[in-house]
């Protein structure tokens, strides 16, 4: 009886400690990593929102560092002009959409890691990212080309005008 406990306690614990590969939706995806040389769980949101605003839908990957607590990085393909943007140094460890509710005063005690929709009016979908920071560790960092931008937070949108990328810090007014 003790080995059945002993069993079931293992059992219990592998699965625990591998809860975040397992795939959670259709968007679950193996992916590779350059930054870690590793094929990495991640999560393609690819032809679901158009960022650049050419009325065709971009790539939209997050993808994982391999680690037993998996963060993920976003990586962004725009149509228009097959430019890619990856920010390395600004993730986040739940990739999963959120909606718009998510992000009112109401619900500012607990924000959403991720949100994409048009946030402004424009007809073109903008990210919400909030993301890891830990000020003891620099791969985790704000990306130098936001600070570049006047970013000094961890939430942020992420904007496309003109195929520039504009990055400015989320605030609640």
């Amino acid at each position: 009886m003790k080995q059945l406990h002993l069993i079931i306690l293992l059992l219990l614990f592998f699965e625990i400690g591998y809860a975040q590969t397992i795939p959670f939706d259709e968007n679950y995806v193996q992916i590779y990593n350059p930054y870690t040389q590793t094929i990495n769980s991640s999560y393609d949101y690819s032809d679901l929102y158009d960022l650049d605003g050419d009325g065709k839908k971009d790539s939209l990957l997050f993808i994982g560092n391999g680690g037993a607590h998996v963060y993920y990085y976003l990586k962004i393909v725009t149509s228009s002009d097959q430019k890619t943007w990856a920010f390395p140094t600004a993730q986040i460890d739940f990739p999963y959409p959120e909606t718009k509710q998510k992000l009112t005063k109401k619900a500012s005690a607990c924000f959403p890691q991720l949100m994409i929709d048009d946030l402004d009016g424009d007809k073109k979908d903008e990210i919400y990212l909030n993301f890891y920071e830990d000020l003891y560790d620099d791969s985790y960092q704000i990306p130098t080309e936001w600070k570049k931008q006047g970013v000094k937070s961890k939430r942020v949108i992420l904007n496309f005008e003109k195929g520039k990328l504009l990055v400015k810090d989320y605030s609640l007014e």
